[in-house]
């Protein structure tokens, strides 16, 4: 067992090497077992690129200890651990593998994450950090962004998933390679200097705020809280004179500052929209520099989505200015925006799905708040004609603290004033103390209380059905009952 200080520790192991590689390949840095696959791999990985046999870091969270899980990452073959904790490496381990104890396993990941970029830049002066934060629609927009670098030919590493947190983000840097142009990455808010501590570790050159509203209120009480706590980004980069882009409705912030977008303005943004059921796209007029471009996805997609390739856009635009100055190649990226999009939007975030010739499904439960919950009701409303029936599975929007009531309310009014022959389901603990004051609605405290019913049948009316709700209601559990039961 060894005790070192990190600079020590990056010049004794062979963490450099494991992330730095430059082929592509998974990373050999692991903090979840379950990632490390079978020893046959991890040693036709070793072998492959001389980086010894993995580092395991041990970090602890509200429901596991990964200190618990030495044992078994050592079975599958990993033969490096940094841990904050001796007294939980296993007795007969302690002479067979090497053992590195620092006094916090998370931030270690920052630190090792912030020397790593500082590496890649000494490599390569033009490797460059583009994060992404807001209320709503950042995976998607990090999704975009790194479809439009790549479809311009650059090597791309982004966030996987929702990987945007002090653990997310470092995962994310050790997976960049010496051929590695651009990093893009995810960075959440659940309070004050969270998104500050992720830009001190990473120092992102570029930042985009894809929206302002209410969440995670429970830690930063109000509206005004989350714009404080989201333009951590901004005012980071800001500092040093870099460029980002921000929704329109908090420019008054950075009056004076010059290397700044808002968007939409009149240079930027979007009409005509409207969505051809009949044909299963979207179509929608992009107004690009003042330019305007005729465009169809063939999808389902909502307005927030179509105006973060238009955030995307206008970044990708900066960076070839700053740094690749290359001839003009805009056009290129629009006219590929059907594929950007049908590839950025993923299956648990506003995911269209037609699964027979009268049922369509909006899948939308990766999480919920307001905002996001709100322009998705915008979307079906404009789909009520098409329908016969629609179905609205509408789960709680969690992390609201003290306001949560009031926000449930403003849904709650909106949906009163639909037709007939939408049914509207609540689902979650929150939407059920309403229930006696919106008789008309249903409501389950529970989403095993809404599988066990028979909710609707088949038959050839046309049938839409919406599901949407914060992710620890578990509200996929509603969609694989009706793909079952299709």
């Amino acid at each position: 067992m060894i005790n070192l200080k990190l600079s020590e520790i990056i010049s004794n192991t062979n963490v450099l090497n494991v992330i730095n590689s430059t082929e592509k390949c998974i990373s050999n840095i692991f903090t979840d077992t379950r990632k490390i696959g079978n020893i046959e791999q991890l040693n036709d990985y070793n072998q492959r690129f001389g980086v010894g046999e993995g580092l395991f870091i041990c970090i602890r969270g509200g429901n596991f200890d990964g200190h618990d899980f030495i044992r078994e990452a050592y079975n599958r073959g990993v033969n490096n651990f940094v841990i904050q904790d001796a007294t939980k490496i296993p007795e007969n381990l302690k002479e067979l593998v090497s053992f590195i104890v620092v006094e916090d396993t998370v931030k270690f990941m920052g630190d090792l994450a912030k020397l790593i970029i500082k590496k890649r830049r000494e490599i390569n002066e033009n490797f460059r950090v583009i994060a992404v934060a807001g209320s709503a629609g950042k995976t998607t927009t990090k999704n975009i962004i790194k479809n439009i670098f790549e479809i311009m030919g650059l090597n791309v590493v982004a966030s996987e998933k929702s990987f945007n947190n002090e653990i997310g983000v470092p995962l994310t840097v050790f997976r960049i390679t010496n051929e590695t142009q651009v990093l893009v990455l995810e960075m959440g808010m659940r309070g004050f200097g969270q998104i500050e501590y992720l830009c001190s570790i990473t120092q992102p050159d570029y930042g985009v705020i894809t929206s302002i509203g209410p969440e995670h209120l429970e830690f930063v009480k109000n509206i005004e809280g989350v714009i404080k706590a989201e333009t951590e980004l901004t005012n980071y980069l800001m500092n040093l004179g870099k460029y980002f882009i921000i929704p329109r409705k908090i420019k008054s912030i950075y009056k004076g500052y010059k290397n700044f977008d808002y968007l939409p303005n009149d240079k930027f943004f979007i009409k005509n929209f409207y969505i051809d059921l009949s044909n299963t796209r979207t179509v929608f007029q992009l107004v690009f520099n003042g330019v305007k471009h005729d465009l169809v996805i063939d999808n389902i997609v909502s307005t927030p989505i179509i105006y973060n390739l238009l955030v995307s856009l206008r970044l990708y635009e900066k960076f070839n200015v700053d740094v690749l100055n290359e001839k003009e190649n805009i056009h290129k990226i629009i006219e590929n925006s059907n594929y950007i999009i049908t590839k950025s939007v993923e299956s648990d975030r506003f995911y269209f799905q037609k699964i027979s010739d009268s049922t369509y499904i909006i899948a939308d439960y990766y999480n919920s708040n307001y905002l996001s919950l709100l322009e998705n009701l915008k979307v079906i409303e404009k789909m009520f004609n098409y329908f016969d029936n629609i179905f609205l599975f509408i789960g709680d929007m969690l992390e609201l603290g003290e306001r949560e009531k009031f926000y449930h309310r403003l849904i709650l009014r909106r949906l009163s004033s639909y037709p007939d022959k939408v049914r509207v389901y609540h689902i979650g603990n929150i939407f059920y103390s309403f229930k006696d004051e919106y008789p008309n609605f249903v409501f389950y405290d529970s989403v095993d209380k809404v599988i066990g019913e028979q909710l609707f049948y088949g038959g050839p009316q046309k049938k839409l059905i919406f599901i949407k709700g914060s992710r620890a209601l578990k509200l996929e559990k509603i969609h694989e009952k009706i793909l079952n039961n299709i």
